[in-house]
């Protein structure tokens, strides 16, 4: 079932497997977290190893298909930038005119340096929550760079986002308000 199923979470499909195959006289059930453990060991070989450089070979069946694939930019300097989002999501950051934008480098690996992701308010009926909408895994950081990825994002939008302003936490010397000042002026 693990590789039948390898979008489906460790834990659900041991909690599955123990439901179809346990009666009510069994007495010695072994813990679900270390069989869910040991499915996740077993998933870790059918994986792909991780890119050593940029020009590796994205396959899309492991982040959830094309759909959740928005652009995967490769620059002519040998850079790489890969932009996810469902089309609810970018319609969402679409009509929101409020994005919040962090980046954080702890979580990704070479070869690329930062996670981009942008978040907005979303309301359903009296509930409002603030949603991750799009990520954007970034091999660089610099001016040109976010105005390109952030190009590419709203090319992908159906029409030009409501967008009045983006709040952000990123360090000066790599983004700042004139690069905003670009990126409104020029896709907006």
């Amino acid at each position: 079932m693990a590789r039948e199923h390898v979008q489906r979470p460790a834990l659900a499909l041991v909690e599955d497997v123990i439901r179809q195959v346990q009666t009510r006289d069994d007495i010695n059930v072994p813990n679900p977290v270390n069989l869910a453990r040991a499915v996740n060991r077993h998933r870790q070989k059918m994986r792909p190893r991780e890119p050593s450089d940029k020009q590796f070979m994205l396959d899309v069946g492991y982040i959830g298909g094309d759909e959740f694939l928005v652009k995967d930019i490769l620059t002519e300097d040998g850079e790489r930038h890969i932009i996810l989002a469902t089309q609810i999501q970018l319609q969402h950051l679409q009509t929101a005119t409020r994005w919040f934008m962090d980046g954080t480098f702890k979580i990704v690996r070479d070869p690329f340096m930062q996670l981009v992701s942008i978040h907005a308010f979303i309301r359903k009926s009296e509930c409002v929550k603030q949603m991750p909408l799009a990520f954007i895994l970034m091999s660089r950081r610099t001016k040109r760079v976010y105005v390109t990825v952030l190009g590419a994002l709203i090319e992908a939008m159906a029409a030009p986002p409501a967008v009045e302003w983006i709040m952000m936490d990123f360090e000066i010397g790599n983004y700042d308000y004139h690069t905003y000042f670009l990126i409104r002026h020029k896709y907006l």
